[in-house]
């Protein structure tokens, strides 16, 4: 399966291959799995990015950081989760 490697800035293209968007809490939040990446330790992430196929995450510095060589979800801390999660959803219906 091919994989694409996030881009840190949101671009139009980026929202093709985000499957699903979700806000969490602490009673919701995913346990850790090999293609899980919390970006939010040591605190909760607020919501989760589904990918619709796997990608590469590029960190810090440009090193990647790659869970089981991909990653399919992304945990984040967000300031207005529900805003967020409302604008990636009508971006991607169109």
């Amino acid at each position: 399966m091919p994989t694409r490697t996030a881009s840190p800035a949101w671009r139009p293209h980026t929202l093709a291959f985000v499957a699903d968007v979700e806000e969490v809490s602490w009673r919701t939040v995913p346990r850790p799995a090999p293609r899980y990446l919390d970006t939010a330790s040591p605190g909760q992430p607020s919501v989760v990015l589904a990918f619709a196929q796997p990608v590469v995450v590029t960190g810090p510095l440009g090193l990647r950081r790659t869970v089981g060589r991909t990653v399919e979800r992304v945990g984040l801390r967000l300031d207005d989760p529900a805003g967020f999660v409302a604008v990636v959803r009508r971006c991607r219906t169109g």
